[in-house]
């Protein structure tokens, strides 16, 4: 049983509680996967949709406050959430890989958030993935 299947057949079994997944991102769609079966989530969603949905959450949150992120630092936020959306997590080495290379890699992250670059990782990993 492929997981295209096995989503399909939740879809079939739940229509109103499932979403179309891509082909794209299966391995990720697991997780969303075994949290539905298991009673974690009450709907079957894209793990890419509820990682971009809880990106929302996050950075909501943390703009409210007195410090905002600058425009350069979402867009890093951007990359490093769209890798977990489809890479279940983030480390800081991923950084030198593409397409965080090509923006200046590990030391262009550590130069826009200075000494919390670690801290904003193990964030987003928690806060996204929940």
């Amino acid at each position: 049983v492929t997981l295209e299947r096995l989503w399909d057949c939740y879809a079939i079994q739940k229509p109103e509680k499932v979403k179309q997944t891509s082909t794209v991102r299966q391995l990720a769609d697991l997780v969303s996967l075994v949290r539905f079966e298991m009673g974690e989530a009450d709907s079957l969603q894209p793990f890419a949709d509820k990682v971009n949905y809880n990106f929302q959450q996050w950075t909501f949150r943390r703009n409210a406050g007195a410090v905002h992120f600058t425009p350069e630092q979402m867009e890093w936020l951007q990359l490093v959430k769209d890798h977990i959306a489809t890479s279940l997590s983030i480390q800081k080495e991923d950084l030198d890989l593409s397409p965080f290379d090509r923006k200046g890699g590990l030391g262009r992250f550590y130069q826009v958030f200075g000494d919390k670059y670690e801290e904003i990782l193990r964030e987003m990993n928690r806060e996204l993935v929940a």
